[in-house]
C-alpha cells in the first residue's frame, strides 16, 4: 500500500475523506483543522463523494466491505498509520506548542505522546507539558503509557526485541545511564522521581532517576544546575564523580558537600587546580583518594611533596593509573617501600619502569612477579630466586612464559596449583587434570577462559 502524500489530498479538494473504525491519536476536531487546509470535509460514512478512505486500527466486517466498495469506485485507501505519519509530518511545531501551552489540553498532549510518528525533538518538547498529576511513574494508566512511549523511542540496547521491554522500569534505567543525548536526558527532569529496585551487587549504583541522571557525563549544563538545585546529598554524590560536570559547579559541590561528596570529588579527574589544592588539605582518607585518582603533573607533584605527607599517605600515588613515565621515574627514586610496592603492582605501569624497580628491594618482588606487564626477562630473573611466595605469584601471572608454568606444574605443590588453576595462560589439558582434584575446583571456576571452553564443549 503506497504512503499518503500531500498530492493525494490536493486531488481530493472539495470532496470528503472517510474515517472508518477506531482512531485515538487525533480527535475529530484536530483532523478537521488539517483537512480545512485542503478544502476537504471529514466524514465517518462512505459516500459517492468519498475520495479517500482511512482505515482505523480496528474495522468491523461491514466497514471492511464499505472500504472495499469505495476502493472499487476509485477511492484511495490508506491505513491509519499512513494518515498518522502524514499528519505528524505536517504539524507546525511552534504553533502546536503555543496552542498546547495556552490550552493545557492534557488529553491532546497524551495523544501526541502516544503518537509514534511525531519527531523525537517535538516529542520531548510536548513531554515537558505533560501533567503527571503528582502521581508516580507507574501509578496511573496515563503515566504508564507516557513512560512506555518514552522507552519505546529511546531504548537503544542491541538485543532480540522483547515487547515487555517498554513496560519495564529497568529499561528506563538503562536509557538514563547509557544515553548520550543531552536533550533526552534533560527531559527526564520532568518525570516524577522513581526508585529503582537494584540487586545487592549494584547497591552502590544510583537508585533513582535523578541520581542516575547525575551520574551520566552527557548531561548538559542546564540539567547539571537543576540537579544541583535539588540540594540532595545522594544526587550530589553522583554529580561529584561525574567528569562531565562544569568545574565551577564542582567547586560549589565542595563548599556545601559532606565528607563523602568531597571524597568523590577527589576521584573526579575534571577538578581544577583550586579544588585540587583544597582537597589536598582534607583528611587522610580524602587525600589518599586524591593521590590515587588524579592526573599528576610536575606542578601537582611538587604541591604534594611540599605537604610533607606521611609515607603511608604519600604511597597512595603508587596506585594511580594516570601517571606518566616521567612522574613514575621521579617516584621510584623516593625511598618509600609502600610506594614502590604499589607501583610494582600497578597494572598501568609499563615493563621498562617495572624493570627499573627490580632490585630496589626484595620486598617488592612478589608484586613484580604478579604484574602481567613485567617483562619476560624480569619474570625469569624472579623465578631464579627460588622463592615459594614468588613462585605462587608467577603461577597466577598470565604473562609468565610457558617454561616457567611447566616447571611450576611439575612440582605438584598444592598452593602453586591453586594459582595455576586461575591462570588463563595454562594449557587446557593441565587445567582439565586439575578438575580431578576437588580442592582445585573453586579456583578453576575463577578461570574465565577455561570455564568458557567447558561451556562451548557442552554446547551451551
Amino acid at each position: 500500500m503506497p504512503s499518503m502524500k500531500r498530492e493525494d489530498l490536493k486531488r481530493a479538494k472539495g470532496k470528503e475523506i472517510c474515517f472508518l473504525g477506531k482512531f485515538d491519536t487525533f480527535s475529530k476536531e484536530e483532523i478537521e483543522r488539517l483537512l480545512e487546509e485542503f478544502d476537504i470535509k471529514y466524514s465517518d460514512e462512505v459516500s459517492e463523494n468519498s475520495a479517500i478512505i482511512i482505515e482505523g486500527k480496528v474495522l468491523s466486517a461491514l466497514d471492511e466491505e464499505r472500504s472495499y466498495e469505495a476502493y472499487k469506485r476509485g477511492a484511495l485507501v490508506f491505513g491509519y498509520k499512513d494518515f498518522e505519519k502524514f499528519y505528524s509530518e505536517n504539524i507546525n511545531p511552534d504553533s502546536l506548542l503555543m496552542s498546547l501551552k495556552l490550552s493545557n489540553n492534557q488529553d491532546r498532549i497524551l495523544r501526541l505522546l502516544k503518537n509514534e510518528s511525531i519527531a523525537d525533538r517535538l516529542f520531548l518538547k510536548v513531554l515537558r507539558l505533560y501533567d503527571w498529576k503528582e502521581e508516580g511513574l507507574m501509578e496511573s494508566d496515563e503515566n504508564r503509557a507516557v513512560t512506555s512511549s518514552f522507552i519505546k523511542r529511546f531504548y537503544k540496547k542491541e538485543r532480540v526485541y522483547d515487547p515487555t521491554v517498554i513496560y519495564s522500569p529497568s529499561s528506563l534505567y538503562h536509557i538514563i545511564l547509557s544515553s548520550d543525548d543531552p536533550e533526552v536526558l534533560e527531559s527526564l527532569l520532568y518525570f516524577p522521581d522513581f526508585r529503582f529496585t537494584l540487586s545487592r551487587k549494584n547497591r552502590e549504583n544510583p537508585k533513582t532517576i535523578f541520581e542516575a541522571l547525575a551520574a551520566n557525563a552527557a548531561i548538559n549544563f542546564e540539567t547539571q544546575k537543576r540537579l544541583y538545585m535539588k540540594n540532595s546529598e545522594e544526587i550530589d554524590r553522583f554529580l561529584a564523580l561525574n567528569e562531565g560536570v562544569d568545574r565551577k559547579l564542582l567547586n560549589k559541590l565542595y563548599e556545601r558537600g559532606s565528607k563523602i561528596v568531597r571524597r568523590n570529588l577527589a576521584a573526579n579527574n575534571s577538578i581544577d587546580e583550586s579544588l585540587f589544592e583544597k582537597l589536598l588539605n582534607e583528611d587522610r582518607e580524602i587525600v589518599e583518594v586524591l593521590l590515587e585518582f588524579q592526573r599528576i603533573d610536575n606542578e601537582r607533584l611538587n604541591k604534594i611533596r611540599q605537604k610533607n605527607l606521611e609515607d603511608e599517605i604519600f604511597a597512595s600515588l603508587g596506585k594511580n593509573e594516570n601517571l606518566s613515565k616521567d612522574i613514575l621515574r621521579e617516584l621510584i627514586k623516593i625511598e618509600n617501600l609502600d610506594l614502590l610496592r604499589y607501583i610494582a603492582s600497578n597494572r598501568s605501569v609499563s615493563a621498562d619502569i617495572l624493570d627499573a624497580l627490580y632490585r630496589k628491594s626484595e620486598d617488592i618482588d612478589i608484586a613484580l612477579a604478579s604484574n602481567p606487564n613485567s617483562s619476560i626477562e624480569l619474570l625469569k630473573n624472579l623465578f631464579e630466586r627460588e622463592d615459594r611466595d614468588i613462585d605462587i605469584a608467577l603461577a597466577a601471572n598470565i604473562s609468565s612464559p610457558k617454561e616457567i608454568l611447566d616447571a611450576l606444574y611439575e612440582r605438584g605443590d598444592l598452593e602453586i596449583n591453586k594459582a595455576l588453576a586461575t591462570n588463563e595462560s595454562v594449557e587446557e589439558d593441565r587445567l582439565r587434570e586439575f578438575m580431578l582434584d576437588s580442592s582445585l575446583k573453586p579456583y578453576l571456576v575463577k578461570n574465565r577462559t577455561f570455564t568458557e571452553s567447558i561451556l562451548r564443549n557442552l554446547g551451551i
